[in-house]
């Protein structure tokens, strides 16, 4: 009688789930990578990540032999990782979206264009293969590996390499170009496993610990302000040509890119790559503020060191008041009240509110249109008082209110007029930056007289695509211009310079392919690659060369002599010999893609 003997894959702790379904489809013959994750991770883009979506499937099929949901999530994937840039509200839905699934994007957050990472595969470390084969039996890949800008092993400190042997071409050239430090790329990547490992609610490189950290190294100052212009030059001293990958080394070298990730800490409602929160740590760990440490005491401070009670007491008897008891002695009013009150020394205070004869001469003054400081004076109360009685009835302010308006309305509009004369062709916005307070007075006094001796609005222009990094762009550029180069190898098959054939061997996405093209000088109607009549033609030659015996030959021979389908010749009028394939080429085939652009 047959058994059934089923086999439990081993599901160790740090692989990433890619991993584990490649090594899971190895024991099923026919079984691939790509229908592993379609039918249980429901993504059919061949990137292997380390943020998988529908572990809920996985569990349902065979992952509930490792574990629950939660289990999977913290020790298989970047969950913590990415949490760390995250608010506790948003760290929610990012966990649905992995157990569940989602129709858009799952992870929280991206780099911008052409600075994300290639990952199309598995980097591996020499030592750690080594140590899995004498202790497993196995190779997988750790997911401290798949993180962005991770080359070094954190454990080992040796270079990674990738899977297949060779990177793309986007991804080795990046990282071709600079040599970084080894002592930052060894930090770098224990500080990554570090923040992987750990909890997010728990690790120092959230961004809740982050802003503590900023303040307590003195960048963070109250009011939620940043000493911004000496942080980012402190950031650039630190970080500038510290790395090997020129993209990370645009992303540190850039005011732009440091300013916005500083604003979108700032703010609750944007979410943070967590390779800014690495770096904002490692920064304020090592550098503090200390032209914020530095601070001058106050001069009341300074003086309360030689106050006595008994002169206190008598400067507060002999003056009637606290407020010129504090400037007989030189210090703060509300520092001398705060003494007199920890000590017991008597005061007379003045009572909060005023009374009704007060009020009403307050009101006179003003009615008769008397400023605010000379009716402080007259009535020997505080400008705020005046100020509060003023909001108070609105009436008796009018008349001041409307000297003031009528004397400086007419030398704003003096001002506007020439400032239009002397600058017409610039625009409203222009022109108002320029004059800033006499449009902003004539705004709030005289907006239709503005209205009609204003520049007529142009119409709006398109906005400008965002900017790209010309190094990048630069790599780019001389990727696909290799890719090109290698689909025309003479040493073996040609290859047709598709738009999909493109993708792969440089690694870019398909948008960073259309945005890289239409950057360096290709036209956006120029189609990508070549036709395939073109390339069926490119295939005929180099499999019959100099040959005349085309015609001779049936179709099915052709095909098979030149690696094609049958039905691939159809795109041919008709297969002639070799004569007439060299003339058609000549004529009719150019090369499709472009050279490196300069910059």
């Amino acid at each position: 009688m047959a058994s059934t003997v089923l086999m439990k894959p081993p599901f160790p702790w740090n692989e990433t789930v890619n991993s584990f379904l490649d090594r899971v489809g190895s024991f099923d013959h026919g079984a691939s990578l790509r229908q592993g994750r379609i039918r249980l991770l429901s993504r059919h883009s061949p990137l292997l990540d380390t943020i998988p979506g529908s572990i809920q499937k996985l569990c349902e099929a065979f992952g509930y032999a490792y574990g629950n949901e939660e289990q999977i999530l913290r020790g298989h994937t970047l969950f913590d990782y990415f949490a760390c840039g995250l608010t506790p509200e948003r760290v929610d839905e990012f966990r649905r979206r992995l157990i569940f699934g989602n129709r858009g994007p799952i992870r929280p957050s991206r780099l911008a264009l052409l600075f994300t990472p290639g990952e199309q595969e598995h980097l591996h470390c020499a030592e750690c293969d080594e140590d899995n084969l004498q202790n497993r039996g196995y190779l997988y890949a750790f997911r401290q590996h798949a993180a962005p800008f991770v080359h070094v092993c954190p454990w080992h400190h040796t270079v990674l390499t990738p899977e297949k042997g060779y990177s793309r071409l986007f991804e080795s050239h990046c990282r071709s170009t600079q040599q970084g430090s080894r002592k930052y790329l060894k930090e770098f990547s224990t500080r990554t496993a570090a923040c992987i490992e750990t909890s997010w609610n728990e690790s120092p490189y959230h961004r809740g610990r982050l802003l503590s950290q900023l303040s307590a190294a003195g960048w963070h100052i109250e009011f939620k302000r940043i000493w911004l212009a000496k942080f980012t030059s402190e950031f650039h001293k630190k970080f500038d040509k510290a790395f090997d990958d020129e993209r990370l080394r645009c992303l540190v070298s850039s005011d732009r890119y440091v300013i916005a990730a500083l604003r979108a800490l700032a703010r609750k409602d944007r979410s943070l790559h967590p390779v800014w929160c690495l770096l904002f740590r490692w920064l304020t760990e090592e550098v503090e503020n200390h032209q914020a440490s530095k601070r001058r005491a106050p001069e009341q401070a300074r003086k309360s060191q030689n106050l006595g009670l008994k002169e206190v007491a008598d400067a507060i008897k002999s003056e009637g008041s606290i407020r010129k008891a504090a400037v007989r002695l030189g210090v703060d009013t509300s520092f001398l009240a705060s003494y007199a009150r920890r000590y017991g020394i008597a005061v007379r205070l003045r009572p909060k509110r005023l009374n009704e004869t007060l009020r009403q001469n307050i009101e006179a003054c003003l009615q008769c249109g008397q400023s605010p400081s000379r009716v402080s004076q007259s009535c020997n109360v505080s400008l705020s008082t005046v100020y509060r009685v003023a909001l108070a009835n609105p009436r008796c302010y009018s008349p001041y209110r409307k000297h003031v308006v009528r004397s400086k309305l007419d030398a704003a509009r003096e001002a506007w007029r020439n400032a239009l004369e002397q600058n017409q062709s610039l625009t409203v916005t222009e022109l108002r930056r320029r004059q800033l307070s006499n449009w902003t007075f004539l705004y709030r006094h005289d907006r239709d007289w503005l209205i009609q001796n204003s520049p007529r609005r142009q119409t709006s222009r398109t906005p400008s695509s965002p900017l790209r990094s010309e190094s990048l762009l630069r790599i780019a550029s001389n990727a696909l211009s290799e890719a090109s180069v290698n689909c025309e190898c003479q040493d073996k098959a040609p290859i047709r310079k598709s738009k999909y054939r493109l993708q792969e061997l440089t690694g870019l996405s398909e948008f960073a392919l259309t945005d890289v093209l239409s950057r360096t000088g290709v036209h956006a109607s120029t189609p990508l690659g070549e036709t395939q009549k073109s390339f069926v033609q490119r295939r005929l030659r180099w499999a019959f060369n100099e040959s005349n015996d085309l015609e001779a030959l049936p179709k099915w021979r052709v095909a098979r002599r030149a690696g094609l389908r049958v039905t691939s010749l159809s795109h041919l009028d008709s297969v002639g010999n070799m004569h007439v394939i060299n003339k058609r080429l000549e004529s009719e085939w150019q090369h499709p893609f472009f050279h490196p652009v300069r910059f």
